[in-house]
């Protein structure tokens, strides 16, 4: 539910706004709430995502090129699936369940 209502907020915030800081804030704020939301402490393969999906998220800011915002928005998928189901170790599969979640 928090999610939802933090993306409705930078919907509402950032209308028409190119995809810079706004991104990067909406990446910083979700990841926040998936790290203080957790149950569990997360795995290694959470931890790495995050900090991976972080930095895109930071060079999106940085550079704003269309290779930092797929990344970002793909880390930010991965690292999703990877925190809110601790049982799941691959990324390629958090990736596949993620993109199947969002499809669903």
């Amino acid at each position: 539910m928090a999610l939802v209502l933090v993306t409705i907020c930078f919907d509402r915030l950032f209308w028409q706004a190119g995809p810079g800081l706004n991104l990067t804030l909406f990446v910083f704020i979700v990841l926040a709430v998936l790290l203080v939301r957790g149950e569990r402490l997360p795995t290694r393969q959470a931890w790495t995502s995050l900090v991976l999906t972080a930095l895109a998220a930071t060079l999106v800011s940085v550079h704003g090129t269309a290779v930092a915002i797929v990344a970002s928005i793909m880390g930010l998928l991965v690292t999703s699936a990877l925190m809110l189901e601790p049982d799941l170790r691959s990324p390629p599969y958090a990736l596949a369940q993620a993109l199947t979640n969002t499809a669903v």
